[in-house]
């Protein structure tokens, strides 16, 4: 019962941001093209309204495709919605062309409003669906989950769903104690997660083919961890997890030519923006110390090729390649001030122009670390297989956790978000990890909170 209510007010929700969004889009042609006398509704509502109305049904049936309407689908809702909802609109918006441009029947030919209105569209339903998400955890607040998985992965998830608010109401039941699986089937067992080992065991198929028809929806355990941490554990994948998912995803031309061009064209108005700073920095690296202005370490770039990374030097000319520590005491004066304003990594910009670095990727490891890494750590080498970048998803996810992988433990927990990028690397991924990234430094700045 409490789904189908969800499910109505999910539908009524998209319909009032579809409704809204097509008279704001209307409001603003007119205001732009200064149209003659005021705005009448009554008008709309008879040019706009009834073809329109085709367009929502439409609609609705692709996001009803698309998965929208689950009641899982808030899991982990917040990073993948964005782009989720970015390419079901895709479509969605190629449909509303073709019924307007292709179909005679109506005479409208909605040319600047049609573009207006796509864009608020989908603006207006991404704002809904961020605050249905209040409305699905009160809905389904009384649901049981099971997680039938790896132990540690286990324990992470049952800690998050038992700490974490945004994920308050729902109770975990046991990892292994399949009675209780059995049992809770008829008193609120919303779903069973479920790790690719039990799933080819006959016998537990046989009980879970039997739950099914009470309702339990079964998920992959692997990709349930993943909408929840953001993230893909090496405990989690195989080999032929890696042919099946990565090989395909580290080969995407037209988006990897498209983040070359973006590259290029930021990191170079970045190098003229920043040039009046550079003889501040110089200078004030050489009085502090007298060493060398720049640091350049070697890294393991994509495919394992090794390259020159430009940095301005922050560390005393005797430190080592050594793990980074809270309090370093290694960091000059100087140092300390470049790190927390990221003004040392200004000299990246060269790495970038060349093509050795992207804005967004893997960030590449010492050298002198990457031998010692890539026998103690499985699959290190896969973050090689996109090139390497001036800041990304690991980096952010683990600042914001109050991470700084120091350690070969700390770096294999890196390794989960970096394989989670591969995975799903973006325009709308990269674009939230840049995001982040302004927003880390803005606060280790002072000027936000």
């Amino acid at each position: 019962m409490k789904s189908r209510i969800f499910f109505i007010i999910l539908v009524l929700g998209d319909i009032f941001a579809f409704s809204s969004s097509l008279l704001a889009s209307n409001v603003v042609r007119d205001f732009f093209t200064y149209s003659e006398g005021p705005f009448l509704f009554s008008a709309f509502l008879s040019n706009y309204i009834i073809p329109f109305s085709f367009i929502f049904l439409v609609w609705l049936s692709i996001l009803y495709l698309g998965g929208f309407y689950s009641t899982l689908l808030f899991i982990g809702y917040r990073l993948s919605l964005a782009e989720r909802l970015l390419w079901v609109h895709f479509v969605n918006s190629i449909i509303a062309v073709a019924f307007f441009y292709l179909i005679p029947y109506f005479t409208i030919r909605p040319r600047i409003s049609l573009f207006v209105y796509i864009i608020l569209s989908y603006l207006f339903l991404f704002g809904w669906r961020i605050l249905s998400i209040s409305l699905a955890k009160s809905s389904f607040g009384s649901g049981a989950l099971h997680f039938i998985g790896p132990v540690r992965e286990v324990e992470e998830l049952t800690h998050a769903f038992s700490h974490n608010p945004y994920y308050s109401g729902f109770h975990i039941i046991g990892s292994t104690d399949f009675s209780k699986l059995i049992s809770y089937a008829d008193r609120g067992l919303l779903a069973a997660v479920v790790s690719s080992p039990y799933q080819h065991n006959e016998k537990l198929n046989a009980r879970f083919y039997e739950l099914m028809f009470k309702g339990i929806k079964f998920l992959d355990f692997q990709k349930f961890y993943e909408n929840v941490f953001h993230k893909i554990p090496v405990s989690l994948v195989s080999e032929g997890w890696f042919l099946e998912n990565i090989s395909h995803a580290a080969q995407r031309k037209f988006y990897d030519l498209f983040k070359r061009i973006v590259d290029i064209i930021i990191s170079f108005f970045l190098g003229i923006i920043s040039l009046p700073l550079c003889p501040f920095i110089v200078l004030a690296i050489k009085l502090d110390d007298g060493g060398p202005v720049f640091h350049i370490p070697k890294r393991i770039g994509q495919h394992g090729k090794i390259f020159n990374l430009l940095k301005f030097r922050t560390m005393r000319q005797d430190a080592g390649a050594l793990w980074p520590k809270k309090n370093d005491s290694r960091v000059t004066r100087v140092g300390k001030f470049l790190r927390k304003t990221s003004l040392d990594e200004l000299p990246q910009i060269w790495n970038i122009l060349r093509g050795q670095l992207s804005l967004v990727g893997p960030r590449p490891d010492l050298l002198e670390f990457a031998e010692i890494l890539r026998n103690q750590i499985p699959y290190y080498n896969i973050r090689t297989i996109i090139k390497p970048g001036l800041t990304g998803w690991a980096q952010v996810s683990q600042t914001v956790a109050g991470l700084n992988p120091s350690s070969v433990e700390e770096t294999e927990a890196r390794l989960a978000y970096d394989i989670y990028y591969i995975k799903n690397r973006s325009i709308i991924l990269d674009l939230a990890i840049v995001l982040k990234t302004v927003k880390l430094v803005l606060t280790r700045i002072g000027f936000i909170r």
